[in-house]
């Protein structure tokens, strides 16, 4: 029995000390990833956006576009246009003609496109599951775990080896939906307008304004 009870000492020992390294390469590949992402003046990303869940019978699947520059961005979709100057965010939805304004707020809940290249740095257990390839690339697939509760549970990140560039991004929801945004081409240090980052209302004839601030 105390054999026994030694081996699984060690056996416990051993593959704490793996995790344990498997946690501290994650970390460094984060905040490689990160750090790189910061050093751009400026980054424009289309991507592929699919949102599903089997349970609910949802599967979706839109074209996107993201321009970003320090604390601004722009996202663009087929349906609706956000945009973001730091300190409000507008949301403008074409169907409707009507464009909702908000407060940025900083929420510990939510996933920007600012802190979705740099959620380890804060709330966040990082560890490399394993190596794998995606379309033709190998890649070190993360899983951020967060440490407090959330309305998403885990976040899989497949960065790519040689670059360190992020290839997908997967949010796991508790309700059963995930997330998956598939970088398909990155374009750092363009110029971008500053009025990309502003909703003017004369560009929409007739946009019905509804402030939430």
């Amino acid at each position: 029995m105390k054999k026994i009870s030694l081996l699984t000492l060690i056996f416990a020992f051993i593959i704490s000390s793996l995790a344990a390294q498997e946690t501290d390469k994650a970390k460094t590949i984060l905040n490689d990833l990160s750090a790189k992402i910061k050093a751009y003046n400026s980054l424009k990303i289309d991507f592929v956006y699919k949102m599903q869940n089997k349970q609910e019978k949802i599967d979706q699947t839109i074209n996107g576009t993201l321009y970003l520059k320090k604390e601004k961005y722009r996202l663009e979709f087929s349906e609706q246009i956000v945009i973001c100057d730091g300190k409000t965010t507008w949301t403008y939805l074409k169907d409707a003609n009507e464009v909702q304004i908000n407060t940025v707020e900083e929420s510990d809940d939510a996933i920007t496109p600012q802190n979705i290249f740099s959620l380890s740095e804060k709330g966040h257990r990082s560890k490399l599951i394993r190596e794998g390839e995606e379309k033709g690339k190998k890649v070190n697939v993360i899983e951020l775990i967060p440490t407090e509760q959330k309305q998403y549970y885990k976040v899989r990140l497949n960065i790519d080896k040689t670059t360190n560039e992020l290839v997908s991004a997967v949010v796991f929801d508790r309700n059963g939906t995930t997330f998956t945004y598939e970088l398909t081409k990155m374009q750092p240090n363009i110029t971008i307008a500053e009025d990309k980052f502003t909703f003017n209302a004369a560009k929409y004839p007739k946009v019905e304004i509804n402030d939430l601030r």
